[in-house]
C-alpha cells in the first residue's frame, strides 16, 4: 500500500503533499472528521529524517490525546522525567517533569516510529497513504483556481489527482508553498550549525542540555536503546560541511562541554555524523492570489523542537471547496535555526474542516 498507488476515488475532498508527523498528523484528523483524504510522500515508508527527536509538553499531550502515546512508549521509547540544564562545572538546573496517569512525561521518539505511528493512524482513520510518489506540479481550473497535483509514481508513471483542498506538508523547499505565492515579510537569519550522531546510551536518564562559550550541546535519550548527542557552533565559524569536518567539529564540542560523552563515544563508537548548517526562516503573508482562488500558509500545533520550540510546519492552499468560507488562520514564526515555521492552532484546524463541513474530535 506504502510503494504503489491505488487510488480508490477520481476525485478527494483533501490531498496532502508530505507524510512525516505534520502531514500525517493532517491526515489522521481530517480522515477522523469524515474527509476523503489521499496522502503522497516521495520517502520511503518508515524511514529515518534528520531530529532532535525532544518532545516538549504540547506534542506529548496532542499524542495522548489522539490515542497514540502508549503506542509510542511500547516502541520502547523511554519515559523522560527530567531536563537538566548545564552551564559548566557544578552550575546544573534540572527540573522534574510533572507527569500524571495520562502523561507519564516526555518521549523523544526516532522518527522511524513517530512517522511510522502517525501514518498507521491515519490510515486507520480512514486516509489512503502512498509512499514514493513526487508531487511535480499543481493543477489548475480552466477558472485558474487550483485543482490538484500531478504526481510522478515510482514505476514512472504521471497521474493526475484531483481535491478540493492540498495542503503541503512536504518540508523545507516545499513545492506547495513555492507555487502559493505568498508574499513574504520577513525573513530571520540563520546562526547556529548542528550536528548530530547517535550512540549506545551510557545511562543517560532525561534531557540534558549544556551550554558554553559559543558552543552547545545535547544528550536525548531514545529508542534502542541508544542516545541523540548533537553539538552546535556559530555557523558563520564552521567549513563546508563534510564527514571529517563535522566530526572534529562534534568531537571537539563534546570535548569541551561533556567529556564523559565525548570519551564514551571513542570508546564505543557512533553513527555517520548528519549536520544541518540552518535555513534563514521566512514569515510569509497568510494569504495571498493565485488566479481566483486564496492561498494560505498555515501549521499547526503538534510537535515541538525541544530547543528553539519549532513546531512541524504543513503549507495548506485552498483548491476548489465546497464551501465559500475560508479557515481563519494566524501566523507566526517560531525558528531560531533557520526553518521556516508557522502555527495554526487546533481550533483553527477545526474551522478549517468546518468550511468542508466536518468536524474534528
Amino acid at each position: 500500500m506504502h510503494a504503489h498507488l491505488p487510488i480508490k476515488y477520481p476525485f478527494y475532498d483533501v490531498i496532502v503533499v508530505g507524510a512525516r508527523c505534520a502531514g500525517a498528523s493532517t491526515a489522521m484528523l481530517l480522515a477522523r472528521a469524515g474527509l476523503r483524504v489521499l496522502v503522497i510522500d516521495r520517502q520511503l515508508y518508515g524511514s529515518d529524517t534528520l531530529s532532535t527527536h525532544a518532545l516538549m509538553r504540547p506534542a506529548v499531550v496532542q499524542l495522548a490525546r489522539w490515542g497514540l502515546l502508549e503506542k509510542i512508549v511500547a516502541e520502547s521509547t523511554p519515559v523522560i522525567t527530567a531536563t537538566s540544564f548545564h552551564y559548566g562545572g557544578d552550575d546544573v538546573v534540572t527540573i522534574p517533569v510533572q507527569g500524571n496517569a495520562g502523561i507519564p512525561g516526555l518521549v523523544a521518539p526516532r522518527r522511524t516510529v513517530l512517522d511510522r505511528l502517525l501514518v498507521d493512524a491515519a490510515i486507520e482513520a480512514g486516509a489512503e497513504v502512498v509512499h514514493g510518489v513526487v508531487a511535480q506540479e499543481l493543477l489548475h481550473h480552466r477558472t485558474g483556481r487550483v485543482s490538484g497535483v500531478r504526481v510522478r509514481c515510482a514505476d514512472g508513471r504521471v497521474l493526475s489527482l484531483n481535491a478540493s483542498w492540498v495542503v503541503g506538508a512536504d518540508g523545507l523547499g516545499s513545492l506547495v508553498g513555492r507555487e502559493a505565492n505568498a508574499r513574504t515579510l520577513y525573513r530571520g537569519r540563520a546562526s547556529a550549525a548542528t550536528t548530530y550522531v547517535y550512540t549506545k546510551n551510557p545511562g543517560v536518564d532525561g534531557y540534558h542540555w549544556y551550554f558554553g562559550e559559543r558552543c552547545a550541546a545535547g544528550i536525548i535519550p531514545t529508542n534502542e536503546d541508544k542516545v541523540c548527542v548533537f553539538a552546535s557552533t556559530p555557523a558563520k565559524e564552521t567549513d563546508p560541511p563534510t564527514h571529517v569536518s563535522m566530526t572534529e567539529r562534534h568531537n571537539a564540542v563534546l570535548r569541551q562541554l561533556i567529556p564523559s560523552i565525548a570519551e564514551h563515544i571513542a570508546f564505543t563508537g557512533c553513527s555517520m555524523p548528519r549536520g544541518f548548517r540552518g535555513v534563514p526562516a521566512p514569515f510569509d503573508k497568510r494569504t495571498g492570489q493565485v488566479g481566483c482562488s486564496s492561498a494560505m500558509l498555515v501549521c499547526f500545533e503538534i510537535l515541538s523542537h525541544p530547543m528553539a520550540s519549532l513546531m512541524p510546519c504543513a503549507t495548506l492552499k485552498e483548491l476548489r471547496g465546497r464551501s465559500s468560507r475560508h479557515p481563519n488562520v494566524s501566523c507566526r514564526s517560531m525558528s531560531k535555526s533557520g526553518i521556516p515555521l508557522l502555527v495554526m492552532s487546533y481550533t483553527r484546524l477545526n474551522r478549517f474542516a468546518a468550511s468542508t463541513g466536518a468536524k474534528i474530535n
